[in-house]
């Protein structure tokens, strides 16, 4: 609800699915709560990270399993139809949210993120060769091949590659500041991580699967998106009926972040929402 002078004013609801797998809500904030005045956003942390229950047993986050936890909370929250955006990771989960539950979508979102690991991998090495540092070029494989299991070993990789993942006018010009709050606000679960790049993500392939999703769908991309490059936005733009495509020209993975106001001009557009502000 957003309160007005005079009334309480009912506002869509939007489920915000983070990236990973194994991340946190985190990545999402501050920049996407300006929108929450028009939106009313539902941050989501999957079962096994960020401050979701994490005595888990990991065999059981599977992106299936977790899917159906978001379907759950829709339930209990008594919302028959919600908007869904996810980003990175968070995309393969709202992809497979869609492919389990799509009844309950009005709208789906899908941020930087891949329709098949074994199509985006290949891509994603020989653009981090083409765009790393010397530093990045040795270590960015390490998450992907889950050779890091602890949280410790996932912040010192994050503080090496994090600046892959922006846009850069030039080589090291990108905004540090972000990129470190980005890093400090992050509580996800390193061995989670490690255990669904061997378990899960390795098999994720749904191209064939996307046909079925008959929802207003929205596809956004980073020009300069290292890991999950627009190739597999288009993937996903072209397998998805009457699906929207849109590539942002000064971003990496994060569009929201750097391209904000255009972002959300987008968004509030796509979900015919006309901004208080």
């Amino acid at each position: 609800m957003r309160a007005t002078p005079k009334a309480m004013v009912e506002k869509p609801v939007c489920v915000v699915l983070h990236g990973g797998p194994a991340g946190d809500h985190s990545s999402f904030r501050p920049w996407l709560d300006t929108i929450s005045d028009d939106l009313q956003l539902i941050y989501v942390d999957h079962r096994g990270t960020g401050r979701s229950d994490r005595k888990v047993p990991f065999e059981t986050c599977t992106t299936e399993n977790i899917a159906d936890d978001v379907d759950e909370l829709r339930r209990m929250l008594g919302i028959d139809k919600w908007n869904v955006m996810g980003c990175s990771y968070g995309g393969t989960w709202a992809l497979t949210y869609a492919l389990r539950h799509q009844e309950h979508i009005s709208h789906l979102v899908i941020i930087d993120s891949l329709a098949s690991w074994k199509e985006c991998w290949p891509e994603a090495q020989k653009n981090a060769e083409r765009m790393g540092t010397p530093a990045q070029r040795r270590v960015f494989r390490d998450v992907y091949l889950a050779k890091l299991n602890t949280d410790e070993e996932h912040l010192k990789w994050y503080n090496i590659m994090f600046p892959l993942f922006w846009y850069q006018e030039k080589p090291g010009k990108y905004n540090k500041e972000v990129v470190r709050q980005w890093i400090a606000r992050n509580n996800g679960n390193g061995a989670l991580g490690a255990w669904m790049w061997t378990n899960v993500m390795p098999n994720y392939d749904i191209t064939d699967k996307l046909s079925r999703i008959h929802v207003p769908t929205l596809v956004v991309a980073g020009k300069y998106d290292w890991v999950t490059p627009p190739s597999q936005a288009i993937r996903i733009a072209n397998g998805i009926p009457g699906a929207r495509l849109v590539i942002f020209q000064k971003s990496g993975h994060f569009p929201y972040i750097e391209e904000k106001p255009k972002f959300d001009r987008l968004l509030f557009n796509f979900l015919g929402i006309k901004p208080t502000k």
